[in-house]
């Protein structure tokens, strides 16, 4: 190779560029959610690594640098020598599949790929997944060269098998390169079927060591991989759902259009979209006709066009149960270059020779060397910005904002004082553990469930003793779980972090008003933390969103449960509107095998009565509705008491009791009322009126939903707002509004904004007598989205729609319900 008599050199030099650009800002970067929770699990032993984790390698390596320290430069420093030895390799695999000169560009271009430096600096298992997938690259196509020069390399095959297991442990997506490999080796076989029965005797010892090493896989942690190869479904039915980077690129959770992927994909495999994405791709193609062009090894161009094309076939065919990102496919990126260096030496050493052959009374060499320079040289300037700007989850799009941690640890530092506390949601306290590790006072970052666990008296105590209060926050702080008990200040944004000056209130007893109907309710259902500033006391209570060890777990709601076997109570001091005889009182809530629950009312704390007691002999739900007369002339002041008596589980942990919601009313609720509950919302032509019920679940939270409904047995909603049926059957629970729209003959337009999972279908339908039902639609696309539908001639004056949804859980959703009738 006379153009490249330093490719030592050159080599040399393309590795230190590599080396340079992933560490360069490695020792300032700011840690992200996925690096926490591998720092977190990487801290435990390696035994418990093992029962916890189905692909341990990467946390192996997290777990030996601890011991070197903690900080971003320490922990990311595995991920930086597998990112410089993946170099490498193309390099090897690049030069071995064509020449030298391909070897280098291809190196080149990984080493100033900006997605491979993000994750060659990330604490996270993709170096290692690339790394381990380049190593067999290279193997397979050094084993087809050994292969086809008739010389076997078993020792090559085994340690093709290690490397695969290796990686199989370091990521499961590693899997989808196994079928590549068997297909491949089957087509080799095919070629040349004498290759069986000369060695038989290998291939079978080969077998029983991949029947072993797979038996293995299966043990390590807890089963994981079992599980994770039962949830694959075989199928094109369900769409392809698609994670934060891909969803905010494509516009939808969901894959629509197979070019909108490829080209998300391909920009951040390359160096971005705009001009660098269609001049990769022209590259592309240009090294996919060398590839065939030139002399190489027919069995090697097939192995690299199926290592790139067979993924996309298992994307498209399988389904996983957790969602896609281009990172998964990171793989790919070895090859892609490779043809793309391919194009690009190819197109030089074109382009130069019909340039020399043009201009040959010159007697200029070197022209093919040239023009290779002047390509790199662009594409590196091309590739400068996109290097400079991308982000953990790829390059910026419209609406991402970057936050960073440590920018709010530094203001800490300097802002907050030895005895002020600082709020964060909940788990934010860990990343700045993180960045404080030794250094922290224990007592000075608090997650903010961290409130729910205290009593009574503790919060009191810190209503009337507090410090300086911080509040760190992503949304509006108006729109979190302690807005409800605090009053607070915005005083400054720091790392795109809100900062907030918050101190807690306390606002018992109760005052409810009426409103300009003359009605009035309360209502209560621990979606947020307003129980602890309104309820007057409690004992060995808390809700589920404060992690106390041993309390059920609820996945996106909250309800009040007991701490602890024994009395647990919560009590109300509530001033009723004067005028008051009678109210209605509503609650829901569970019972396990051999608890009882009891609601108390009275005009003092010493004064209850029992007005409502009822027990379980096995986990039931129940939903009383009672009507309690109270006349306010003796006294406006009620004291209400929700109590259980709470046996201990079987296995002596706590059961599954609990309070969901409870509600005071002047009336029952049963339906909206056109125009009483609803004035109209605009005039239409003739006598007409507009009416306009909005549910507002999704963005207000609102609970008024509950006035809509006539059945709501088993359906709760979340702190999300958003619908969902936790408990009962789909035929026994279903949910019902109910639209009372007068005696005029009328025409409603329905919009139900809804996800509903492929597992677990909504149902929707809709009848003007609440008897006869009739199917709007069937919703299970694993989409977010609006469904409209239009409901001619309501003659009967009540219009009726009704959801069932499969299973319970919130992997199907009513986010929101709006309905005009006319």
């Amino acid at each position: 190779m006379k153009y490249f008599q330093g490719s030592r050199g050159i080599l040399f030099a393309i590795l230190l560029l590599a080396l340079a650009l992933r560490v360069w800002g490695i020792d300032s970067r700011d840690i992200w959610y996925d690096e926490l929770l591998t720092i977190q699990q990487s801290e435990k032993s390696i035994s418990e690594i093992n029962v916890d984790v189905p692909t341990p390698i990467h946390y192996y390596f997290v777990h030996l640098f601890l011991f070197f320290g903690k900080s971003t430069s320490v922990l990311g420093l595995p991920s930086v020598i597998f990112g410089l030895l993946t170099v490498l390799l193309v390099f090897l695999t690049a030069k071995r599949i064509a020449d030298e000169r391909v070897g280098l560009v291809a190196a080149f271009l990984l080493a100033i790929s900006p997605m491979h430096i993000e994750f060659s600096q990330q604490i996270l298992f993709f170096s290692y997944f690339t790394f381990f997938s380049s190593l067999i690259l290279y193997l397979v196509t050094d084993f087809i060269f050994h292969f086809e020069e008739g010389r076997f390399k078993w020792g090559h095959l085994l340690l093709l098998v290690f490397a695969n297991w290796v990686n199989v442990l370091t990521q499961m997506l590693a899997l989808v390169l196994i079928p590549v490999q068997l297909l491949f080796f089957c087509y080799l076989l095919a070629k040349n079927p004498k290759v069986m029965l000369v060695f038989k005797k290998y291939l079978a010892l080969i077998l029983i060591l991949i029947a072993a090493l797979f038996s293995i896989l299966l043990s390590i942690g807890s089963g994981g991989y079992a599980s994770f190869l039962e949830t694959l479904h075989i199928g094109f039915e369900r769409p392809i759902t698609v994670g934060y980077s891909l969803s905010s690129q494509l516009g939808s959770t969901i894959v629509s259009s197979p070019m909108k992927l490829f080209q998300a994909m391909f920009s951040w495999f390359g160096i971005g979209g705009g001009i660098g994405l269609p001049v990769y791709v022209c590259f592309f193609f240009i090294g996919l006709i060398a590839l065939f062009w030139k002399k190489v090894s027919r069995s090697a161009a097939f192995f690299f066009v199926l290592w790139l094309a067979a993924p996309f076939v298992v994307l498209f065919s399988v389904r996983i149960e957790h969602w896609f990102e281009e990172k998964y496919f990171i793989f790919m990126i070895p090859v892609y270059l490779i043809f793309i260096a391919l194009g690009i030496v190819f197109f030089s050493e074109y382009t130069g020779r019909l340039v020399r052959e043009k201009i040959s009374i010159l007697k200029i060499k070197g022209f093919a060397v040239f023009f290779l320079a002047l390509i790199l040289v662009g594409i590196a300037f091309l590739a400068v910005e996109p290097i400079k700007s991308r982000t953990a989850f790829g390059f910026p799009f419209e609406g991402y904002a970057k936050y960073n941690w440590r920018k709010v640890y530094d203001y800490l530092k300097k802002n907050v004082n030895e005895n002020d506390r600082v709020f964060l949601v909940k788990g934010g306290s860990d990343f700045l553990d993180y960045y404080y590790a030794a250094d922290k006072n224990e007592s000075l970052l608090l997650d903010e469930e961290s409130i729910m666990k205290l009593s009574s008296k503790e919060y009191s105590h810190l209503v009337e003793n507090q410090e300086q209060n911080y509040f760190i926050s992503i949304p509006d702080y108006n729109y979190l779980f302690l807005s409800d008990i605090t009053t607070y200040e915005k005083i400054k944004m720091v790392g795109n972090f809100g900062i907030y000056k918050i101190r807690f209130k306390k606002e018992s007893p109760v005052e409810i008003k009426r409103d300009a109907a003359g009605e009035w309710e309360y209502y209560e259902d621990f979606r947020t933390s307003r129980y602890i500033g309104q309820a007057h006391d409690w004992k060995n209570s808390a809700t589920t969103y404060s992690d106390v060890p041993g309390i059920p777990e609820t996945e996106g709601f909250n309800e009040l449960v007991p701490l602890n076997s024994g009395e647990s109570f919560i009590d109300y001091k509530l001033v009723l509107p004067e005028g008051t005889k009678s109210f209605y009182l509503k609650s829901g809530f569970s019972l396990d095998q051999g608890s009882s629950f009891q609601i108390l009312i009275g005009e003092s704390q010493d004064a209850l009565r029992v007005i409502y007691d009822q027990s379980a002999g096995e986990l039931s739900y129940f939903l009383p509705e009672m009507k309690i007369d109270y006349d306010t002339k003796k006294s406006k002041d009620l004291f209400l008491r929700m109590r259980f008596n709470q046996a201990p589980g079987a296995s002596g942990e706590l059961n599954k009791s609990g309070l969901k919601f409870f509600s005071l009313s002047s009336r029952l609720y049963d339906g909206v009322r056109f125009p009483e509950d609803y004035t109209p919302q605009k005039s239409v032509k003739g006598s007409s009126q507009e009416y306009l019920y909005n549910a507002f679940l999704e963005i207000e939270k609102s609970s008024k939903w509950t006035h809509a409904t006539i059945m709501s047995d088993g359906w709760i909603q979340t702190n999300d707002g958003f619908l969902v049926r936790i408990y009962g059957t789909k035929e026994a629970n279903p949910l019902v509004f109910k639209f009372a729209t007068g005696e005029e003959e009328r025409d409603c337009d329905l919009e139900i904004k809804s996800f509903a999972n492929h597992d677990n279908p909504f149902e929707v339908y809709t009848s003007q007598d609440g008897k006869t039902w009739e199917l709007l639609k069937k919703m299970n696309d694993n989409v977010f989205k609006i469904d409209t539908f239009s409901i001619k001639d309501i003659a009967s004056g009540d219009l009726f729609l009704k959801f069932t949804s499969e299973k319970e859980g919130v992997s199907s959703q009513i986010r929101n319900i709006k309905a005009i009738c006319k």
